[in-house]
């Protein structure tokens, strides 16, 4: 383990997986594939989720920036680009207005650190919770792609569905609200989102938005819910699959 070797004591709970979670990763410099969890989802593989010890803070959260924020060279090298990667208070002022949205203080100072990235091997307790990024009690939250969102890439989640769904037509494909749903993860319908619907401070939910139709909001009783960012982040440990 390279925790092991950096002399970081470990703690070990031993999980059973079953459901599937695409290997896919896009960050860049490549932090750490999810083809290990990929392997880990395999009918019948039994694998120890290894966690570090010590909470997840503002300092340790981070590790990687998100491909988005690095530019291509002529000969094919990629190179951080400063004006991306790096967010002035205006900026994120101006992300902020653009959203209509304030963001959650702690959120807002990950964001100040790095305009989003590498969110690796993060997981919070799944408690009753129901989809496919849950693995016997531990849910991955950042799912498939291990990353948090750039600031500057976000948006609603109408606008999202809109992307492959018609609101004229298929309105049952939009969830309640969706326009105040700010998702800050998504893997196919799996989703990290800030929860605007009730009110300027927003709590964070995080589930399989998928049904027949999403207006009921029956999807929400198989996801997970935090009253504010600052709980969620309390429950994040980081963990490896072995």
């Amino acid at each position: 383990l390279v925790f092991a070797a950096a002399g970081i004591g470990l703690g070990v709970v031993t999980a059973v997986l079953e459901s599937g979670v695409p290997a896919h990763n896009h960050l860049m410099p490549k932090a750490r594939s999810a083809e290990g969890m990929s392997e880990a989802h395999k009918a019948g593989s039994e694998l120890e989720l290894v966690f570090e010890d010590g909470p997840i803070t503002e300092e340790n959260f981070w590790n990687g920036h998100h491909y988005r924020n690095y530019t291509q060279t002529p000969d094919i090298e990629r190179e951080l680009d400063p004006e991306k990667a790096f967010l002035s208070e205006d900026k994120i002022v101006a992300e902020e207005a653009r959203l209509g949205i304030a963001l959650p203080p702690l959120l807002r100072r990950l964001y100040a650190k790095q305009n989003g990235g590498g969110a690796m091997d993060l997981w919070v307790p799944a408690r009753d919770a129901k989809g496919p990024g849950i693995t016997h009690g531990w849910a991955a939250v950042f799912s498939g792609y291990n990353d948090l969102m750039p600031l500057t890439d976000l948006g609603n989640l109408k606008s999202a569905i809109e992307a492959y769904a018609y609101f004229d037509s298929e309105p049952e494909r939009f969830p309640r609200g969706a326009d105040r749903m700010i998702p800050l993860a998504r893997w196919y319908d799996e989703t990290l989102f800030l929860d605007y619907r009730d009110g300027p401070e927003p709590r964070v939910g995080f589930g399989e938005i998928v049904g027949d139709d999403l207006r009921n909001g029956e999807w929400e009783k198989d996801a997970l819910w935090w009253d504010n960012f600052d709980a969620f982040f309390a429950e994040l440990r980081r963990g490896d699959l072995e």
